[in-house]
């Protein structure tokens, strides 16, 4: 492994609902970045003949991963030849990157690795932070970014993406969407704007961008 900061276990779990709602009835599934395997573990719940690999960087999560899931393995994805050697020979209907790619050098490298292990009418479900969010033109005005351990400004971030970056991500031919949105009012809040508040925001696209904590995207086939 090279010498990044290994994240708190902690400060990426949960079984993330919002991923959730965009699967269909998945059956092989790749969790790129699983951490401690929570959200494959809540896919195994709902969907019983799903079968769950999970692959991360931090083997101290992936050894709890391991009691949870079918496989898990410690893969880092910095390392050129670590996921080609690891996927080879390997097929999955559902491969989910929920909050990784960003961490990464190269992700349009990552995503068509992964696009090329896809089976027909298979998906990629992918998050990411969304850096024109708001709050990031008022630290262009104070010249300052925040240095936080989770969220738009981790400080593990090694590429920033925004709406019109986001279509960079999938492979020539590949059919990609925005699926989804998380709206937030202030970065650091917990509860995101939905419900009803939702075909209104529809109608506002500038606005919406500006408020827009995540981005939730699929790659299909």
């Amino acid at each position: 492994m090279n010498n990044k900061k290994v994240k708190n276990v902690k400060a990426y779990t949960g079984t993330r609902p919002d991923i959730i709602k965009q699967l269909s009835t998945p059956k092989k599934v790749l969790d790129v970045g699983c951490n401690e395997g929570a959200l494959g573990e809540s896919i195994k719940s709902l969907f019983s003949e799903s079968h769950v690999t999970g692959i991360d960087y931090n083997s101290e999560a992936i050894e709890i991963a391991k009691n949870r899931l079918d496989e898990a393995y410690t893969i880092d994805l910095e390392n050129e030849n670590a996921l080609p050697n690891f996927l080879e020979n390997k097929e999955f209907d559902t491969i989910i990157c929920a909050d990784v790619l960003e961490h990464i050098r190269f992700p349009w490298k990552v995503v068509e690795e992964l696009y090329n292990h896809l089976s027909e009418n298979g998906k990629i479900i992918i998050s990411l932070p969304n850096f024109g969010f708001w709050e990031s033109f008022f630290h262009l005005l104070n010249q300052k970014l925040p240095m936080r351990d989770r969220g738009i400004y981790d400080d593990t971030h090694l590429r920033f993406f925004m709406r019109k970056n986001l279509p960079s991500l999938a492979p020539k031919n590949a059919t990609f969407k925005i699926a989804a949105r998380n709206y937030r009012l202030k970065e650091t809040g917990k509860t995101p704007l939905d419900g009803i508040f939702i075909p209104v925001l529809n109608k506002l696209p500038l606005f919406r961008d500006l408020i827009t904590f995540q981005f939730i995207i699929t790659i299909e086939k």
